[in-house]
């Protein structure tokens, strides 16, 4: 679950709050961030920007002890609990105008640079991303390939690509994504008088985990409360 909150503050500024909880068998993660971005425009009409994004916040790990199928007495149950919350941090940058959205990203880069983690695979390491809008009339409003490159740590890196294809005034929408990790993401979405945005998204397995468990469906909702006039 990730529930996200942003404002503009003013004179180019955001202020956000971010909240990730995730489970997975005994595992938990609870991660809290606050964000903050500045807006440089590059030209006098503001089409043309250049974004920053910092985030900064403590992440805590906790393993389910009662759920557990062993010895009560075991040390290392106790020793995982009692470990430090982590410090968290995210930078990225970006550029838009109307076509175009250049998109570069280092998360997690406290624990990245901590001595301890280095040997710790499938962590983020790096993420980039690159889109074109196209326009296309009143009937598909726009068609925006994409391209992603996330960096993991001891594997494989991973490649994204697809895009994104908007009917109706950018009221309904559909995307698709093919994966390196030879699996897609497919998905489509509306929103309702550009106050309320649906999103529905299915994952399929990845090709080394095919024997296990195949959807992955992701609900998203985004309500905006205030418009600037």
């Amino acid at each position: 679950m990730a529930f996200t909150a942003d404002y503009y503050v003013g004179r180019r500024v955001g202020a956000g709050v971010n909240v990730q909880l995730d489970k997975a068998g005994l595992l938990s993660r609870s991660r809290v961030t606050l964000t903050y971005a500045y807006h440089l425009p590059l030209s006098i009409t503001g089409e043309q920007q250049l974004h920053f994004g910092l985030s900064a916040g403590f992440r805590y790990d906790r393993l389910d002890t009662k759920s557990i199928n062993a010895d009560p007495n075991d040390p290392s149950m106790g020793l995982f609990n009692r470990r430090d919350n982590y410090f968290d941090g995210d930078f990225g940058i970006a550029y838009t105008d109307q076509h175009w959205t250049l998109q570069a990203a280092l998360p997690n880069v406290a624990g990245y640079l901590k001595e301890e983690n280095r040997e710790i695979a499938n962590s983020s390491t790096f993420y980039a991303a690159a889109s074109y809008r196209f326009g296309m009339g009143d009937a598909a409003t726009t068609l925006e390939p994409k391209v992603a490159f996330r960096g993991v740590r001891h594997y494989k890196n991973i490649v994204d690509f697809g895009g994104n294809l908007t009917f109706l005034d950018n009221s309904l929408n559909v995307f698709g994504l093919y994966h390196t990790s030879k699996n897609f993401t497919a998905g489509a979405g509306f929103k309702v008088k550009e106050t309320v945005n649906f999103q529905l998204a299915y994952t399929s397995q990845t090709s080394g985990l095919r024997n296990y468990p195949d959807a992955n469906f992701t609900l998203g909702l985004t309500i905006n409360l205030f418009r600037n006039m």
